[in-house]
């Protein structure tokens, strides 16, 4: 627990659900471009590493693909 009372585990899956939702909001044609990292960091309070590495394991788990700044959507319902 830290001592916000939110545990780890619960604050990363919610940065992932807040990625999963912008990154649906903002899609055109099944696609997403992430023009400024940082400001998605900031708006949602996680590190650049932590975007990326959550990111990396929507890539993972074959919901998303992620190549030069263009996010595609392979797996809408479960990004949902």
């Amino acid at each position: 627990m830290s001592v916000l009372g939110i545990s780890p585990v619960s604050s990363i899956q919610r940065a992932c659900e807040q990625i999963a939702h912008h990154i649906i909001v903002n899609e055109v044609g099944g696609a997403g471009h992430v023009n400024n990292v940082n400001a998605i960091c900031e708006m949602f309070r996680i590190s650049r590493r932590n975007f990326y590495n959550l990111v990396k394991k929507l890539a993972d788990d074959n919901i998303i693909e992620h190549l030069e700044g263009v996010i595609y959507i392979t797996d809408y319902d479960r990004l949902k």
